[in-house]
């Protein structure tokens, strides 16, 4: 998840509803087993929690992608 994230953010500058796809599908196989806590410490660890908080609030605004309202507080807080 993370690297789907990263790379929409950082490679694609926020364009291309391909990558949005593709997390929203990644989501919906993985859905009872997402960690979505380790998702966002991973995401802070690695200094990239706003890139991945904003391209999963944007699947989830566009696609209705299953992001959990806790997930992405966690990763932008006040999101």
């Amino acid at each position: 998840m993370l690297h789907l994230c990263i790379h929409f953010g950082c490679v694609h500058h926020l364009t291309g509803l391909r990558s949005f796809c593709d997390i929203t599908e990644t989501i919906r196989r993985c859905r009872g087993e997402m960690d979505w806590l380790q998702v966002a410490d991973s995401a802070r660890e690695w200094g990239a929690a706003r890139y991945v908080g904003l391209t999963l609030h944007l699947a989830r605004s566009m696609l209705g992608t299953g992001v959990p309202d806790d997930a992405l507080e966690r990763l932008v807080p006040g999101y």
